[in-house]
């Protein structure tokens, strides 16, 4: 190990090294760019005059907001001027050749403050104002993280960024809880339209598919308007890929990571997979054999002539590729690899970006399952230790073109692609309460993962037609989850022998075979007129959409039988047993068991239409209001595969729901906003939930059926938030909210004789919570601190929920937090950067209090999860007379603190994930 980790940190020091003697090729010529937001509502202006002063070149800002302007290398004033806005004057922008100065500029209307702006111009901080400023303007209560943002994190997907934002939490390191709600009370759009779920059994978009690389902006909507979808309870994460560059660009990444637990240690469990695994396309391999026929596998009986003969049998079982058992590998490092380039040539603009991730993870875990003893002591059941490796292969590809039909027009295809390739091998061994002795369970198991949106939109600025804006787009999004041939064994231990034996149980030579798709086809339009009348000014804004949203999902289930095994040594690993001469009658038999709910379609649409006035009454006052109507169809049809005459269990929902939202904003001064607002929301049941299919994923442990009967749950939103802007760089905000549910849908236990969980509508809940955000500059304190700047935000969140007396049979309490909330959450970030040297060090930490995993059921108290803190590291560093080079180093959990779970003050489960420690080398073809 020692070897292999000198050679690892010698090759790190040598791209270092490279890159110090990388010279960037001179030029007299450099650019200034940037993007103008409207404070008053926070959109961004087009036809805004750029004038470099006293005379020099002019420009105009473009429908976005960007403008670009190129400059001898030297320092200029710029006036930017727009019809109904105050002049803004920026002083000493300093323009360096080869490179591009981002200079974003905040535009007030007339109607909110008389007279000139002057601004000093401050490098490194544009990106920053910009999203300030958009967030004073905007209607509703919102956060974002910018890309000027994410290039200053230790992540490297958007499940890492998100822990940034104020009141949000990730569990199971993909799903994101915004104020203390589970993942199912969150929506995600992509470029404007809603992202299909890749998961069979959660109404959930995995955050981890998303290479950061590939993102220009997060926003995170907390407060509802009726131009946003109506199923908005938590928030609204809106992810807007990499944006048409300002100027040409080129960069290139290449990075390593080392994980504590994992990298060049011996102990990694992998298995015989497919030669195309480490490209993330391993699902070939495993594919079901080509023989194997459509019709159930079962054997043919005396009276039913529809299965087949035992030849036949064991044709297809010796069909199945023998690889069932695990064995340990040295761990690798991590490899990532980023390309973006673009450029805009004539009125045609391009954009593509490439990001590839592979990671390496073994974590061994501790795990108890309790049950309620005839003393109401909670008493062990099965008591595990897990053994987990785990290989990512994560891809993700960006390419969007626009065209500028005049200064007015544009047409953009925007089309993004992601793929996640997981290879995980799973060991688990200890005491099993049903067999009364232990066991080992060996699974193989690969997903495969996959995301696609294209769009196609228009904007068009019609100023002759009543000062309006039309804009519509056609989005079709693609998710799909392939699990092919996952496999299973499970040998018991003869306490007689000391030996563990292979043991006939339902999850023992078991191969399963999942396949989901789901499409979504989005069109929408939107018109926006402008209007302007004495003191009023603001906008009118209607639009449509017909969303139709499809999924098909099909699980097959096989298991080698015990026939005939008397002869056989079952003590032998699983690979030895079923070779090819052991398959058959007398040995192992093929058999399905795939069951009558195993394979569902579904389909939903959702029409809506929706007006919003959105109105300036003078300097101080703004109101937003309007109305949305969703009418939503659902429909579930779960059928046997093999019995097409058997009856369906078929689940319909069909609602129309009137969803009205209401907003004040009060501006106290220039630098201050007082803004509340209330609206009515929903939450619909996910197709799983509302499909009778049922899976375990532990042996001995839960399975989860859903429930055709769920309701939709209908919410109320209350919000209100202070924001002060000390200067275009800070804030300090307080914020409230409030959220009344009816009908909330919890997952409960089943009062049945095995271990099944389900999908019930609660009577109701209420959660409600403060927020503080900070972030503030040091030099106030002590001039010597000018390059330090601090920020922390904190959430506190409570919440109830109200369990029917119905379900007190069943669920432990009547009266308790939601599950997954979090009552605390923190974070904090302490920043250096020098100016002239552009170097910039980081130190990051996040908090999230203790929540419950579990709902305890059958008298057993609930399951917690407790507290967790983490401390992540950066240091960044810019290379090269140029800057073209770039170095970045970063250390990920540093407290590396336990993961607990723990039940009635008793251990249910514990693991550390370990440390990672990265570094990434980047060269920009075209300067910084």
């Amino acid at each position: 190990m020692r070897g292999r980790l000198a050679l690892w940190v010698g090759s790190v020091f040598v791209s270092v090294m490279l890159a110090t003697s990388g010279l960037a090729v001179a030029d007299q010529i450099g650019r200034t760019a940037g993007v103008i937001v409207n404070v008053g509502d926070g959109s961004f202006l087009s036809n805004v005059s750029i004038t470099v002063l006293p005379a020099g070149p002019t420009a105009q800002s473009d429908l976005d907001g960007n403008y670009l302007i190129s400059l001898p290398a030297g320092t200029y004033d710029f006036e930017f001027r727009a019809a109904g806005f105050m002049t803004q004057r920026v002083t000493g922008i300093v323009v360096k050749t080869e490179q591009t100065t981002v200079q974003d500029v905040a535009f007030n209307p007339e109607n909110m403050q008389l007279g000139e702006v002057t601004v000093v111009a401050e490098a490194q901080k544009a990106s920053e104002v910009a999203l300030l400023a958009e967030r004073r303007g905007a209607a509703t209560v919102q956060d974002s993280i910018g890309a000027h943002e994410i290039s200053k994190t230790t992540g490297s997907n958007a499940s890492d960024l998100m822990q940034r934002v104020t009141g949000v939490s990730i569990v199971d390191n993909r799903f994101v809880y915004v104020r203390g709600l589970g993942e199912r009370y969150s929506s995600t759009m992509l470029n404007g339209s809603v992202v299909p779920s890749t998961q069979p059994d959660k109404k959930v978009v995995s955050f981890d598919l998303f290479p950061a690389s590939l993102l220009e902006n997060i926003r995170t909507e907390k407060s509802y308007t009726p131009d946003q979808p109506g199923e908005f309870s938590a928030g609204l994460v809106k992810l807007e890929t990499v944006d048409f560059p300002r100027n040409p660009t080129l960069k290139v990444s290449y990075g390593q990571g080392f994980d504590t637990s994992t990298t060049f240690k011996n102990n990694f469990l992998t298995y015989s997979g497919g030669k195309n695994d480490w490209w993330g396309s391993g699902v070939g391999s495993r594919s079901l054999p080509a023989g194997i026929p459509s019709q159930r596998l079962v054997r043919r009986g005396a009276f039913d002539t529809s299965g087949f003969t035992p030849e036949q049998l064991q044709q297809f079982g010796q069909a199945f590729s023998n690889t069932w058992d695990a064995r340990s590998s040295e761990g690798l490092p991590e490899q990532k690899f980023s390309l973006v380039a673009g450029d805009t040539i004539g009125r045609f603009g391009l954009v593509f970006a490439v990001a590839k991730n592979n990671t390496y993870h073994q974590q061994r875990e501790k795990r108890n399952l309790y049950v309620l003893g005839g003393d109401n002591q909670l008493n062990a059941k099965n008591s595990y230790d897990f053994d987990i490796g785990q290989a990512t292969v994560r891809t993700g590809i960006v390419g969007n073109l626009a065209y500028q039909v005049s200064q007015n027009h544009r047409l953009i295809f925007r089309n993004f692609y992601t793929r996640d390739g997981a290879d995980e091998t799973r060991i688990l061994e200890g005491a099993n309460g049903d067999l009364a002795r232990d066991i080992r369970d060996t699974r193989l198991r690969y997903t495969l993962e996959g995301v696609y949106s294209g769009q196609l939109s228009g904007e068009h600025l019609m100023p002759k037609l009543w000062n309006s804006m039309f804009e519509w787009r056609v989005t079709y999004s693609r998710s799909t989850l392939d699990e092919p041939d996952m496999r299973e064994t499970v040998y018991d231990l003869d306490q007689a022998t000391g030996e563990y034996t292979l043991f006939s149980d339902s999850q023992s030579g078991l191969r399963t075979f999942t396949d989901l798709n789901e499409r979504i086809w989005d069109p929408a339009v939107d018109w926006t007129k402008f209007f302007t009348l004495g003191r009023l000014s603001g906008s009118f804004k209607i639009g449509a959409s017909h969303r139709t949203r499809e999924r098909d999902f099909d699980y097959r289930r096989f298991r080698f039988m015990f026939r005939n095994v008397r002869s056989l040594d079952l003590t032998l690993p699983a690979e030895q047993l079923f070779v090819p001469e052991n398959i058959g009658p007398n040995g192992f038999e093929i058999r399905e068991e795939t069951r009558n709910t195993d394979h569902y379609e579904a389909k939903q649409i959702t029409r809506a239409f929706y007006g919003m006035l959105d109105t300036n009454l003078g300097r101080r006052w703004r109101v937003i209001g309007g109305l949305r109507v969703e009418n939503d169809t659902q429909n579930v049809r779960t059928f046997d595969l093999y019995k097409p005459d058997f009856p369906p269990v078929i689940s319909r929902l069909n609602k129309t729901d009137p969803l009205p939202a209401a907003s004040l904003i009060y501006r106290a001064r220039m630098d201050m906003n007082l803004r509340v607002s209330i609206s009515q929301t929903l939450n619909r049941p996910e197709f799983r939930e509302l499909a009778p299919f049922e899976f375990t994923d532990v042996i001995g442990g839960y399975s989860a059926i859903g429930n055709p009967d769920l309701e939709r749950t209908r919410v109320r939103n209350y919000d209100a938030r202070w924001d002060w802007f000390p200067s275009s760089t800070e804030l300090i905000s307080v914020g409230f909210f409030k959220k009344d549910f009816e009908n909330p849908i919890e997952r409960v236990i089943q009062p049945t004789s095995s271990l099944r969980t389900t999908f019930v509508n609660a009577q109701g809940a209420a959660n409600w919570g403060l927020e503080f955000d900070i972030r503030k500059g040091l030099a106030p304190l002590w001039a010597p601190l000018e390059p330090l700047s601090a920020s922390v935000n904190y959430t506190l969140v409570d919440s109830n929920i109200e369990i029917g007396q119905q379900d007190l049979v069943v669920v432990t309490s009547l009266s308790r937090p939601l599950a997954g909330q979090s009552r605390h959450v923190l974070n904090g970030v302490l920043e250096f950067h020098h100016e002239n040297r552009g170097s910039l060090a980081r130190l990051l930490f996040n908090y999230r209090g203790r929540r419950i995993s579990d709902v305890g059921a059958l008298g057993v108290p609930d399951i917690f999860e407790s507290g967790y803190p983490r401390l992540d590291a950066l240091f960044s560093q810019p290379l090269g007379e140029g800057r073209q080079w770039g170095l970045k180093l970063s250390a990920e959990n540093l407290l590396n603190h336990i993961h607990e779970y723990t039940q009635g003050g008793l251990p249910v489960r514990t693991y550390t994930t370990g440390r990672k420690f990265s570094v990434t080398l980047s060269y920009s073809f075209f300067g910084e």
